[in-house]
């Protein structure tokens, strides 16, 4: 193939334009760059760092051992930002190479899919001020970036790294978040607890702190909403000894179509209460949990509902497994999730290949029923007449005429009122407040 149409193949992740070698020298430095790998010394302080950019400051715990980060080295004293679509490479291309083409044969890059593992590699060379990633065996570690030369594929991230010894002094406090909007009226205070904890959601192994949990009715549900829907596995006797449910908030990397990401757009269901529920294991996109069920049914010292007999996930090289994370790696979870989203493709352990990316959170089901009714706080739909999806005919139809008499009914069972537990239509594409409270 001409040379031109080669090199487009090459840095566009198309293998078959390479020899084996070559796929690991994909970011090989120019010709006349000795096979030593030798480089000048950086300069003492400071590594470069571009302005302006997307800023992520979270670390691996392979980067916070290798760091030494602790409270007497603070987390702010390291910094990557990622620039998502950005490859850089040398000749021109915004970036020059750590490695030569030698060393990369001689001593091949992490054999693992997880940026963290990518990252670390970087820190393992004082060179390195940052790695272009393209996802598994595809980690190269650069310097002397320029991003205004670098290409724009949507394949590929560069994620520049800032570090100082000793290290920098704190970075400042974000400016106050801006104070919601007045409750409108008729809203009652539970409703814009929900928005606030949307919007403030974030990677946290606190379930307060993550964002806002829902639960949507299914087959597993009782079909009747004047029987008693909120609780589990009613439809189905193998199934009753979990609650299977998703994380949303409002910095969760979006699904292709720009909404929030749910099982189904049409299902309404019920929003559980993190101060009165208890996780048992997480997993960054829907595995098909039912299929982990216990003998004997239930929970025991070797064997969790829905967890996958206990079999944790240890890092980031996961991404294509069915191993849960643990209950106190709930973020590992949530930033294995956006992962799998950014990259796009269905994971091999992925139960559909429908480009829904929303994680599946299993909780304890038990602990669920003993502390209701506290353990739900909201009712929600997000379509009146499932007519949305169109294809949910085997978990409802429970829609928006379902959830207002489940909620009714769920008042009338507890004798609590709709300010307690309120019913809200959850709009998908709202990415600010999408809970907004309905009377009917």
């Amino acid at each position: 193939m001409p040379e031109s149409a080669r090199c487009e193949k090459i840095h566009s992740g198309d293998p078959s334009a390479m020899p084996p070698a070559a796929v690991l020298a994909r970011h090989q430095p120019a010709p006349n760059v000795t096979s030593t790998g030798a480089y000048p010394p950086l300069a003492s302080g400071h590594r470069h760092l571009a302005a302006h950019h997307y800023y992520n400051d979270s670390l691996s715990l392979y980067e916070k051992k290798f760091l030494g980060v602790t409270d007497s080295k603070p987390h702010s004293a390291v910094v990557w930002m990622k620039h998502v679509g950005k490859n850089c490479w040398w000749d021109g291309h915004g970036a020059e190479e750590v490695d030569t083409q030698a060393y990369l044969e001689a001593n091949p890059p992490p054999q693992t899919p997880g940026i963290f593992a990518c990252r670390e590699w970087c820190l393992q060379e004082p060179r390195c001020e940052a790695v272009v990633w393209g996802g598994p065996q595809m980690c190269y570690r650069k310097r002397n970036i320029e991003l205004s030369r670098c290409s724009n594929q949507p394949k590929w991230e560069t994620h520049m790294l800032t570090l100082s010894f000793p290290p920098a002094p704190p970075l400042p406090s974000p400016a106050p978040r801006a104070p919601f909007p007045p409750v409108p009226p008729g809203h009652s205070s539970k409703v814009m607890e929900l928005n606030a904890r949307f919007t403030n959601g974030r990677f946290s192994n606190n379930l307060k702190e993550a964002g806002v949990i829902i639960h949507q009715f299914d087959a597993m549900e009782d079909p009747n909403p004047d029987g008693e829907p909120w609780v589990p596995g009613v439809g189905r006797w193998d199934t009753g000894d979990r609650i299977s449910a998703a994380m949303v908030y409002k910095n969760m990397v979006k699904d292709p179509g720009g909404h929030i990401s749910v099982y189904s757009w049409d299902l309404a269901g019920y929003i559980l209460n993190p101060d009165y529920n208890e996780l048992w294991c997480a997993f960054p996109y829907d595995v098909g949990s039912l299929r982990f069920t216990c003998y004997p049914r239930g929970k025991s010292d070797h064997c969790t509902p829905g967890c996958n007999r206990m079999n944790w996930c240890q890092d980031f090289t996961s991404i294509d497994s069915d191993c849960p994370w643990p209950p106190d790696q709930l973020a590992m979870a949530m930033e294995q999730r956006d992962m799998a989203s950014v990259r796009g493709w269905k994971p091999t352990a992925k139960m559909w290949d429908d480009g829904k990316f929303y994680s599946e959170l299993i909780f304890n089901v038990d602990h669920f029923i003993e502390h209701l009714p506290h353990a739900i706080e909201a009712f929600f739909y997000i379509s009146e007449n499932c007519e949305m999806g169109k294809s949910d005919t085997y978990d409802g139809p429970k829609c928006g005429d379902y959830a207002k008499v489940a909620h009714a009914n769920y008042l009338r069972h507890f004798n609590l009122s709709a300010e307690e537990v309120p019913l809200v239509h959850f709009d998908l594409w709202n990415w600010e407040m999408p809970f907004e409270q309905k009377f009917y």
